[in-house]
């Protein structure tokens, strides 16, 4: 079991499937809406100005970390940041929503969208991040997002937010080379703008599908996963994991874990044990206590969020969170029970715990060969040293399904064997053994060489 781990390390482990040493914890636009002092600073700026001003998007991102032990920061933006930088007016009507003109309904108007640079455009979401990671330091996991393809273009055909969607569906089903091509401008244009943000230091990314439970998962899959899965593997060839959350989901947990994110965010509709029997050894699972809880008292919160902590504890890879946004006027008392309650009961043992895969055969075989490399050395591995090892070993076995653990472009760092402390690069990964091509310098001089997960750790 890994103990004494910083809040980033915390996230980023259960992202990538690694033990942890407890349930890592953040919330669903924590960020603003039911605290006292975001609501005073709303009280002087409206909701764009203060999305576009770096001083107090970061102010409003690190409000509730400073009261809450939170595992990561989630930037205050919106999904809506993409739509505006590609030319479309987006302004939020008191009691309405979002207004989007013009809305988008046809080829021309597709073809009208402009492709935006990230740096310039939206260049205030970078340094909102930059800002949150000098107050916040190392020790803190900052999250960066987006919209889907599918929510960010309903939002631009419907001209705002829709119960039923029927200019989105009919341009999907009646026209479907338009729709197409929507998504892919949208594509187009949010892999950049997620670099950005991984570049102004953002540890993990989420895309956020808010109205994907409005498609069955036939058409899901064949309208939407190929742009979903570009999105998702673009951000992952950045670097660091990928959340994908869809709220009412139930019926697309499948299509979903096709499109290979790192976390699968899951909503409060979804029962915990057939996520995890459905997609659970592919990806790892976030979510999903009803944010309606909240409003109970602090017991019940508290009871609450010990039964869904409960009912993932034997998920490989789990972030605890809401099933959906944390809801205007929700109780701060509730939001302490929760995190008073995951620190508490939160500890991955006993169920959550990675089984052991190498077993007592397979450790003596490593111990022998450890062993005998020790001999050739004089520098040899202390015990916590080859635990650790083994350790890695087993969790790359148990914990990271069929997937490599790696990706290609990753920065990773060496923990052991001979590069122990380099920085290096991801050229490939033979999925077949895991074994991984890393490029890295050694005193001015440019090196390739084959590594093991159990090695490495991402950066």
């Amino acid at each position: 079991m890994t103990t004494s781990m910083s809040s980033r390390q915390r996230f980023l482990a259960a992202c990538r499937r690694a033990p942890v040493d407890r349930t890592p914890a953040w919330v669903m636009r924590q960020a603003g809406r039911y605290l006292p002092e975001y609501r005073a600073l709303r009280g002087q700026h409206d909701f764009l100005r203060m999305v576009h001003d770096p001083a107090l998007a970061a102010e409003v991102t690190c409000q509730p970390l400073r009261r809450f032990d939170m595992d990561a920061a989630v930037i205050f933006s919106d999904i809506l940041v993409p739509c505006e930088a590609m030319g479309v007016e987006v302004r939020f009507a008191e009691g309405e929503g979002p207004v989007l003109t013009p809305a988008v309904r046809s080829r021309a108007d597709v073809d009208r969208l402009r492709d935006f640079d990230a740096r310039s455009a939206t260049g205030f979401l970078g340094e909102a991040i930059r800002r949150v990671r000098a107050e916040l330091g190392p020790d803190k996991a900052i999250l960066g997002f987006c919209g889907a393809p599918w929510t960010t273009a309903s939002y631009l055909i419907e001209g705002g937010t829709s119960r039923n969607f029927e200019h989105a569906k009919a341009l999907l089903h009646g026209d479907p080379a338009t729709f197409e091509r929507l998504c892919a401008r949208l594509v187009e244009n949010l892999v950049p703008y997620l670099a950005m943000q991984v570049e102004a230091g953002a540890d993990v990314l989420q895309i956020f599908d808010s109205w994907g439970g409005a498609l069955d998962a036939e058409t899901y899959r064949k309208a939407l996963l190929p742009h979903v899965r570009k999105l998702v593997l673009g951000a992952q060839a950045l670097g660091v994991p990928v959340i994908l959350y869809v709220n009412g989901c139930a019926q697309l947990l499948e299509v979903l874990a096709d499109a290979e994110p790192d976390v699968l965010g899951i909503d409060w509709r979804v029962t915990p044990a057939d996520a995890i029997a459905r997609v659970g050894a592919r990806v790892a699972l976030q979510g999903n206590l009803d944010p309606c809880l909240l409003f109970a008292p602090p017991a019940v919160v508290a009871r609450e969020t010990e039964r869904t902590l409960a009912a993932f504890a034997g998920q490989n890879g789990y972030v605890f969170n809401l099933g959906s946004g944390i809801l205007p006027g929700t109780p701060v008392a509730s939001m302490e029970a929760l995190f008073e309650t995951v620190r508490r009961c939160g500890v991955r043992s006993g169920a959550g715990a990675l089984p052991d895969t190498l077993g007592p055969l397979a450790r003596e075989d490593v111990r022998s060969l450890l062993d005998a490399l020790q001999r050739q050395t004089t520098t040899p591995l202390a015990e916590r040293e080859i635990e650790d090892i083994l350790a890695k070993m087993n969790a790359v076995r148990a914990g990271r399904g069929s997937r490599p653990p790696f990706r290609p472009g990753q920065t990773v760092r060496f923990a052991h064997g001979g590069f122990t402390g380099l920085e290096g690069r991801v050229l490939s990964v033979d999925e077949s053994t895991w074994k991984l091509c890393v490029a890295l310098t050694v005193q001015g001089r440019a090196v390739e060489t084959e590594a093991a997960p159990w090695e490495l750790e991402a950066l």
